[in-house]
């Protein structure tokens, strides 16, 4: 088959998208243009949820309306501004000129908007001081409201006396008044200000967005339209006090006037979340993603046809699929395709098989297991889904702390047009060679030196296990054993971050002062009562056991936790 034309499919928002983002854009925008605009929406969703999409959605459906203005605002371009509401101030002006322009008027009143803006603006880059803080959001300098009283031509002696000591109330006040006269004359007139991204600035930067947009809440006409993921940005503001606290600062420590997820309550009149793809609209995805593409003939079928089916296998029971690894689920098989080796055999279906253990966290122990073990892995699993009579104790023979397979991971893989290739191939290495390529660097798994070293510490666990005692084994056996400990353990500990190793490190120290054991070198020496203990592989297997268990627990669980969670084993 030809490839040369096959396409990646580009990670961007869709133009025309399905499973209801229709109709969501849709509500959302009869929302902005019939409620009071004072207000925040707030569309949760992880990375590549379709945050874009739909925000995009409601902009085009309010793109023609000529009462609304839209302001489009990238936070986390504007990070390394010392103050984040001065670019905020600035991309609404800009916006409302650009509105004011297309709408060929003349209104002085929305000139003074504009210009009142830049003052504002100004007043703020020549005088004020921000300090950041959820109970703090402005602390300013007395110079500011100087500043702004110039800006605003106030001249007489008299009114010098009447500045007053809060730029925030100064500011303010004039943007109130000034938006007051924007929309009394027409009240379906609103500013919607779109910001996407949030999540992607650092902690303080969000919060600082954050604080921006509730000075707003209290002028009219304004409606914000925020894309995050919530549990970021509830970990951000939740870390901005932990740090605090860690540095001394107790009085921010103790004045926490509020949890971060309570926060966002209180920002957000209007939540709503993205749920992850069900099994079920995984086809209409795909479908959608084809459509907008506009994918080769060929390139379409082999989707529709191959990489469709395993994709249903990528959301796990009761679980949900993110879109955009659905785009790089297909692009990984496009690339692997592309750039594999002509002259060697390649079934599509082993390589599809191999990215959906990859791709599904609930699956990755057993991609792990067979980039580790490779074949003597696979064989183990062969035997484990036969029908022969001790199959079941194929994968405790592999490794008596191995996890349960789940059934829907077990029909997947008896599948004979779906993973039952895999299970079956002679030539895992090559696929796994490939999959190097394009899995592992773009998929969660862990090193692959640590999934080497976790099948070497089982392939020496079995050993032990078959070493016999009678007659007595000879040093040279025991010392191999204890050396090929040595390196996995050097192995694992190079491998895992040093807080887990160190939990670790005291099975490892009684495993190798057991592999430790040697017989009296001296040929005089009467070895007669020399033995080793009989519960000596018990011992042994029983320490194999929990290390095994720990660093299944590490890597199926702990890995898996927001990085302020990672702090335990157990």
């Amino acid at each position: 088959m030809n490839l040369s034309d096959w396409q990646i499919i580009l990670d961007q928002p869709a133009k025309t998208p399905e499973l209801g983002f229709d109709r969501y854009a849709q509500a959302f925008t009869d929302i902005v243009l019939n409620s009071p605009p004072r207000f925040a929406i707030g569309i949760f969703g992880g990375w590549g949820s379709g945050k874009t999409t739909l925000m995009e959605g409601i902009q085009r459906n309010l793109k023609n309306n000529n009462n609304i203005v839209q302001v489009e605002f990238s936070a986390w371009r504007y990070e390394k501004e010392d103050h984040l509401i001065i670019p905020l101030l600035d991309s609404i002006q800009s916006a409302l000129e650009a509105w004011f322009e297309e709408q060929g008027s003349n209104d002085s009143k929305i000139e003074a908007l504009i210009n009142t803006i830049g003052q504002v603006a100004y007043s703020i880059t020549a005088g004020l001081s921000f300090k950041a803080g959820l109970g703090d959001a402005l602390s300013v300098s007395v110079d500011a409201n100087k500043v702004l009283a110039t800006a605003k031509n106030i001249k007489k002696e008299e009114e010098k006396a009447k500045i007053s000591k809060s730029s925030y109330f100064v500011s303010f006040q004039a943007l109130s008044q000034a938006f007051e006269t924007f929309s009394k004359d027409n009240k379906d007139r609103r500013i919607v200000v779109f910001i996407d991204d949030l999540d992607r600035c650092l902690p303080k930067g969000a919060l600082s967005v954050l604080e921006s947009m509730k000075l707003f809440f209290d002028l009219d006409g304004f409606v914000f339209v925020v894309g995050l993921d919530k549990d970021v940005i509830v970990w951000s503001i939740d870390s901005i006090y932990k740090t605090a606290s860690k540095e001394g600062d107790t009085e921010a420590a103790l004045t926490r006037p509020i949890e971060g997820a309570d926060y966002i309550k209180k920002i957000f009149q209007v939540p709503f979340e993205l749920r992850p793809v069900s099994r079920d609209n995984v086809e209409d995805l795909v479908l959608s993603m084809t459509t907008e593409a506009k994918l080769p003939p060929a390139q379409n079928q082999v989707l529709l046809d191959e990489i469709l089916p395993h994709l249903q296998f990528l959301v796990s029971e009761g679980g949900g699929v993110n879109p955009r690894d659905v785009k790089r689920y297909i692009n990984n098989f496009i690339m692997a395709s592309k750039t594999r080796d002509p002259g060697k055999p390649f079934d599509n279906s082993v390589f599809l098989t191999l990215q959906t253990l990859a791709a599904n966290p609930d699956w990755q122990f057993v991609y792990d297991a067979l980039r580790g073990s490779r074949d003597m892995f696979r064989l183990a699993l062969d035997k484990y889904l036969s029908d022969s009579p001790d199959a079941r104790d194929a994968l405790r023979g592999y490794d008596p702390s191995f996890p349960a397979l789940p059934l829907l991971l077990e029909d997947y893989l008896r599948a004979p047009d779906l993973g039952q290739p895999l299970v079956k191939t002679d030539n895992l290495s090559d696929y796994l060679e490939i999959g190097a390529a394009n899995l592992d660097s773009t998929e969660d798994v862990i090193p692959e030196g640590l999934a080497t070293a976790i099948a070497d510490l089982r392939s020496l666990r079995t050993e032990v296990s078959d070493l016999p005692l009678d007659p007595q084994p000879e040093n040279s056996d025991l010392s191999e054993l204890s050396d090929r400990f040595s390196r996995i353990r050097s192995s694992i500990a190079s491998n895992l971050p040093t807080t887990e190793f160190l939990k670790l490190e005291s099975y490892f120290q009684i495993v190798e002062d057991k592999l430790g054991f040697r017989f009296p070198d001296d040929p005089a020496a009467d070895t007669t009562d020399v033995r080793l203990p009989d519960a000596w592989k018990t011992e042994l297997a029983t320490l194999f056991y929990d290390s095994l268990s720990a660093l299944s627990y590490y890597v199926n669980v702990v890995r898996r936790r927001p990085p302020q969670l990672q702090n335990t084993l157990s």
